[in-house]
């Protein structure tokens, strides 16, 4: 079995692991079930909300991402509920 990984230089920087799951899940995927499903195997929908949430929270393009993809965004809470409810897993 083979484990797929994203590595991306553009930053070139020392970061944790979750650091492109944000460009994974938002621009790669645009939340498509079956490629999350694919990528992160059996993860559910909360587990992937706290992935997101994680990576958009230490990527520097962060809040770019969520204005970009959610528009205005005034809580965790409201994030959370936005990025579940583009999940629908």
């Amino acid at each position: 079995m083979f484990l797929i990984t994203v590595v991306d230089f553009a930053d070139s920087l020392c970061a944790p692991a979750i650091y492109e799951d944000m460009t994974v899940i938002c621009d790669a995927f645009s939340f498509d079930k079956d490629f999350l499903k694919g990528y992160y195997r059996n993860y559910n929908s909360e587990e992937i909300i706290e992935i997101c949430i994680n990576a958009i929270l230490c990527h520097e393009y962060g809040y770019h991402v969520v204005k970009n993809v959610f528009g205005p965004v005034n809580s965790y809470n409201e994030l959370s509920g936005r990025i579940k409810g583009r999940l629908a897993i």
